[in-house]
């Protein structure tokens, strides 16, 4: 698969996030089972063939989904795959109508993932209930101790005047 896959102001909706959700998650979930997953079991078992290994589906580092239609249900697609995936690096989704509630989302997946370095949401609409989230997810140690970069520029002012402590608080960032 190749390294960034850029998907930027594709006009990418919920039903596109789905598909990119199952390449990018490399097992099926733990509790609960997805419907895609069995199904995709089912048919390859019905034909007589081995189940293929997730690992042929992932392999890219750097996600650009910059700047696409993409509702909560979209980024919840998004969110709950990479709860399961070890390469993915980076994480573009500037310029969305992520809201506090993708945020939320992505903020729960944050505490299951332990690849994503890079997670860019600037211009996203993130308020200040998002900034409380952040920094309490932050400060509770609910994040991936590989996050080292956090891009949320021209965001509500509550996250700009925040952005210092937010910084800060990053497990993997240096300096």
């Amino acid at each position: 698969p190749p390294a960034r896959v850029a998907l930027a102001c594709k006009g990418l909706t919920d039903l596109h996030c789905e598909w990119i959700a199952r390449q990018l998650d490399e097992k099926p979930p733990e509790t609960g089972g997805k419907a895609w997953w069995l199904e995709a079991q089912a048919a390859v078992a019905a034909d007589g063939g081995a189940v293929p290994a997730a690992a042929a589906r992932t392999g890219g580092e750097a996600l650009f989904l910059n700047a696409n239609p993409i509702s909560a249900e979209g980024i919840r697609f998004i969110a709950d795959a990479l709860s399961r995936n070890t390469t993915l690096r980076e994480l573009y989704w500037h310029y969305t109508d992520l809201r506090d509630e993708g945020l939320q989302e992505l903020l729960g997946m944050l505490s299951r993932n332990s690849s994503l370095e890079k997670l860019e949401l600037g211009c996203c609409g993130i308020g200040h209930s998002g900034a409380v989230a952040l920094k309490q997810a932050l400060k509770a140690g609910k994040v991936s101790k590989k996050l080292r970069h956090l891009g949320l520029f021209s965001n509500d002012d509550a996250v700009d005047a925040d952005m210092e402590e937010i910084n800060a608080l990053l497990p993997g960032a240096t300096g």
